[in-house]
């Protein structure tokens, strides 16, 4: 005999070394798609950065509004980790330091800016002066009242304002306008009021729209552009509605 292997030897052991090329196919096959449903998941997770903007605290302005807000949405159920803060109305600075601070360029999360009255203000200069370094997905104002007039930067928004009262806010370009002048809602003690620019903060119904789209901001694959919110959801009734958008 020659000592070489049988027939059925040399069967065996190539029947071994295709068991194990397909194996190591499968593993192989099955790392891929490990890596790829994490990398969607780190997507789909990623952090998300909610500041609010308290407006200044003047006589028959309740303080109260944004920090309740802030509460509710601690509360979502959201498909991200989540950091809400509450800032004053001259605190944009320190806003763009604590997310430059946070988030490296290769760790981005999702920036929502939220203000009522001057801290509305504060939302809107905020995207003029830092847009264009800090992206920011989406841009919530209330009744703002100063010198900023414009959403820039392409950053998408939704503008709730009153024109009732000495002191009221105005329509901001940019950004989808929700004119709250001729509504009454059940906003405080169970009462019938009008939106004035105090209780526009403090009154459920624009807290929940306000929720409803932070969390629409988070969950979807990409905020809404402004292009999209040319097209606006369904409006609660009474509520009276005017897009204005950049030239």
């Amino acid at each position: 005999m020659d000592g070489g292997e049988s027939p059925s030897m040399q069967h065996s052991s190539s029947r071994r070394i295709g068991l194990r090329r397909w194996a190591g196919t499968r593993l192989f096959a099955g790392m891929v798609v490990v890596l790829a449903m994490s990398a969607i998941a780190g997507e789909s997770t990623r952090e998300v950065y909610i500041a609010l903007f308290r407006g200044q605290k003047i006589p028959l302005n309740s303080p109260e509004g944004i920090p309740v807000l802030a509460n509710k949405i601690k509360l979502l159920k959201l498909s991200a980790s989540r950091i809400v803060k509450e800032y004053e109305s001259n605190e944009a600075t320190e806003l763009a330091a604590d997310i430059q601070k946070r988030w490296a360029s290769s760790q981005r999360g999702r920036l929502i800016l939220i203000g009522h009255s001057a801290g509305a203000d504060s939302v809107l200069e905020f995207v003029y002066r830092y847009g264009k370094q800090i992206h920011v997905d989406y841009a919530i104002t209330l009744d703002p009242v100063g010198n900023w007039k414009v959403l820039s930067n392409n950053v998408p928004g939704r503008n709730y304002y009153t024109t009732l009262g000495l002191l009221h806010g105005h329509p901001v370009t940019g950004a989808e306008n929700v004119d709250l002048t001729r509504r009454q809602d059940t906003c405080v003690m169970g009462e019938q009021h009008a939106f004035t620019h105090t209780i526009i903060d403090d009154c459920e119904l624009i807290q929940s729209e306000v929720a409803a789209l932070v969390r629409q901001t988070v969950d979807d694959a990409s905020a809404p552009t402004t292009a999209e919110l040319a097209t606006p959801p369904p409006t609660p009734t009474g509520l009276h509605r005017t897009d204005v958008h950049a030239p």
